[in-house]
């Protein structure tokens, strides 16, 4: 029975038949390091596990930890749900996932709707979450899903210090809708953008009255290629946290100075999968296609900048830090203010490039 569905996976309620994944689960280094070893050594032990935790959970709470079904493959992965525990005030998110999918995002979609049934469904005001101290990749999972820290306390389970966190429905909201902070726009080839009151949205074309509006190309340096590209590029996003982490390093840039529509906050623009929508106001819906490749001109504005914006990492790897660009899905007005509901695609996720 699924209790709770995402673009990418089902939430249903585990059962006896799920033993031989329970067993491979519980057995996984994750787990058994950051969880802990619940002594499920066979089959028998994981349906025992499932009838006296996770059964009885449905049960007598309404609730639990739910088994996550890639629908993809039809293939249980892990485990995400609620917990009620007798040594905390609330309900607890919990989660666990076979290796093979971490790094997937998948825990972090499963997570959002869990929180989602938690406030909407089962009028939950709060949400708590813990992990061993040492478990940082669990830690920022609650940070990104809007968690804010709330001390240590003592695990009743081990007598070990572990870090609790804490997620209330306000900032949920918060964090589950982002918020247009500044629209602007250039009807010339301008590096920076004045501001507007308002920006009228094309579909498939972009923006009215700025020079980037098109079916194909219109940056410059993409003409001088190709003209006949698709323009992949007819709307420029910034989040205005970036402009907040500039301003730590010295710069002094406002909204629409590196050359983007749309100012953002709270929404981890960078982190977004290509194809991500980005539905904004009551009508207007921008397609995700990937990085902007920042150039020089950077340096005109404020020297130094280019290389705050697009430097390499300890691995090598590029990164890029200057936006992103998207098509227009759906026509409609953007103003200041708006809210942003962003919808995953339901496809495999793959990272931002550079277009």
């Amino acid at each position: 029975m699924t209790i709770i569905e995402t673009p990418r996976i089902r939430l249903e309620k585990a059962s006896k038949s799920d033993a031989p994944f329970i067993l491979e689960l519980l057995n996984t280094e994750g787990w058994l390091t950051h969880i802990g070893d619940a002594e499920v050594r066979n089959l028998d032990d994981a349906v025992n596990y499932i009838a006296r935790g996770l059964e009885k959970s449905y049960e007598e709470n309404g609730f639990g930890l739910y088994k996550m079904v890639l629908k993809s493959e039809e293939k249980a992965i892990g485990l995400c749900g609620l917990i009620q525990r007798d040594f905390l005030p609330e309900i607890d998110l919990g989660f666990g996932i076979l290796p093979a999918y971490e790094r997937k995002a998948y825990t972090y979609e499963a997570s959002r709707g869990v929180l989602k049934y938690a406030f909407e469904t089962l009028g939950k005001t709060k949400v708590l979450g813990f992990t061993s101290v040492h478990n940082t990749a669990s830690q920022r999972l609650l940070q990104k899903l809007g968690f804010v820290g709330e001390g240590l306390i003592k695990y009743k389970k081990t007598d070990e210090d572990v870090s609790l966190f804490g997620l209330d429905e306000e900032r949920f909201i918060r964090n589950l809708a982002g918020e247009v902070r500044a629209v602007s726009k250039s009807p010339t080839h301008s590096f920076s953008k004045k501001i507007q009151p308002k920006i009228k949205l094309l579909k498939g074309l972009g923006i009215e009255g700025d020079a980037h509006m098109g079916k194909s190309v219109k940056h410059r340096s993409r003409v001088r290629k190709d003209p006949s590209q698709p323009n992949l590029r007819q709307v420029h996003l910034i989040h205005e946290e970036l402009l907040d982490e500039l301003k730590g390093k010295g710069f002094d840039i406002k909204a629409g100075e590196m050359g983007e529509n749309i100012s953002t906050r709270g929404v981890e623009l960078l982190k977004l999968p290509q194809g991500s929508l980005l539905k904004i106001g009551n009508e207007a819906v921008i397609k995700v296609t990937g990085l902007r490749n920042p150039c020089s001109q950077l340096d005109g504005l404020q020297e130094g900048l280019m290389k705050a914006l697009v430097y390499k990492d300890t691995q090598g790897k590029v990164i890029r830090k200057a936006g992103i660009m998207g098509i227009v899905e759906e026509s409609g007005w953007i103003n200041q203010g708006d809210k942003i509901e962003v919808v995953l695609p339901s496809q495999e996720h793959l990272p931002l490039e550079r277009v």
